[in-house]
């Protein structure tokens, strides 16, 4: 995001620049909360959480015949085509990473999952320009498109 700068001063053709705007520039085009002047900034973060790749007796993806079987931490995930390096359960993705064959179960792999979360923060922007009534270039310093 871009912001109009500090001091000195401003024209009209930095603010359609900057905003955006039609032609003949208006004033009236750059009121706050208006067609061209955002009054709030939304941001979104996301985050991926990753656990593994781990092997021990709870946690396990079994390939038996025709059918892959998946435990987390004791907890069954599923019945998954032995052919699936993924599978998503519960807001988590698990993949299948190496092969351990120490227990006799047929194929065994050690897994890793990974789960991603966002979240969204919305500031007020462009406080210092008005929504309606007398506007003049200086209440456009610092403002944000």
């Amino acid at each position: 995001m871009a912001y109009l700068h500090s001091s000195g001063a401003i024209s009209f053709s930095q603010l359609q620049s900057h905003f955006g705007g039609g032609n003949p520039i208006s004033m009236s085009e750059y009121y706050r909360n208006g067609s061209y002047v955002p009054s709030i900034y939304t941001e979104t973060t996301t985050t991926t959480t990753t656990q593994g790749p781990t092997y021990t007796s709870t946690t396990k993806w079994y390939v038996l015949g025709a059918s892959s079987y998946l435990t987390w931490s004791g907890s069954n995930k599923g019945t998954i085509s032995n052919t699936a390096l993924s599978h998503t359960t519960g807001g988590w993705t698990y993949y299948r990473d190496s092969y351990d064959s120490t227990d006799g179960y047929g194929s065994n792999y050690k897994i890793r999952r990974s789960q991603s979360s966002s979240s969204t923060t919305t500031t007020n922007i462009n406080t210092g320009i008005p929504s309606s009534g007398t506007i003049s270039m200086n209440q456009f310093y610092g403002g944000r498109n």
